[in-house]
């Protein structure tokens, strides 16, 4: 492996034709700025908008305001899924997505219809109506709903102690 590698050393276009170090350098932090664990999501932007198509630090951005359940941070970034060639856009992203245009009862920015699949539309559509219905949803809904964002949503007392600061 060594051997391999020393092939490489002040050899620029070969690391950057390498198929993993490559990519990784491709989205390195040119800028720098303070990070701080606390402050995450700014640094996840910061790379962002500095390589629009890094679609790793998208998904972990993204992942962080469905967590905290951020939805309007979530929808503010949403549009930049077009510029990372998701052949179809993650599932839970599409929960997300169709659980605030309902709850909005319009689109939060155009064509945001379009990045939800129909099968995901009538699920919610069901998941609604045992939701409304029945004061005892949550155990209705744990059998085919559990692994759902909306589940997660209603029923999860997740709190995440990493990026939030303590009450004083």
């Amino acid at each position: 492996m060594a051997k391999d590698t020393g092939k490489y050393l002040y050899n620029e276009n070969m690391i950057n034709n390498h198929i993993e170090w490559g990519e990784k350098r491709k989205f390195r932090v040119r800028n720098d700025f303070f990070f701080d664990v606390e402050n995450i999501d700014g640094a996840l932007i910061n790379m962002i908008e500095e390589n629009p198509g890094n679609k790793l630090a998208f998904e972990y951005l993204m992942a962080i305001y469905m967590i905290n359940k951020d939805l309007r941070s979530f929808v503010d970034f949403f549009p930049k899924v077009e510029k990372l060639n998701y052949k179809e856009v993650p599932v839970a992203y599409q929960e997300a997505l169709i659980y605030i245009i309902l709850l909005n009862k319009r689109n939060p920015f155009p064509n945001a219809h379009q990045y939800v699949n129909e099968s995901i539309k009538s699920r919610m559509r069901s998941y609604v109506e045992i939701y409304t219905k029945y004061p005892d949803a949550m155990v209705r809904l744990r059998k085919n709903y559990w692994n759902t964002y909306w589940y997660y949503l209603h029923f999860s007392e997740f709190e995440n102690t990493i990026l939030k600061k303590p009450n004083p």
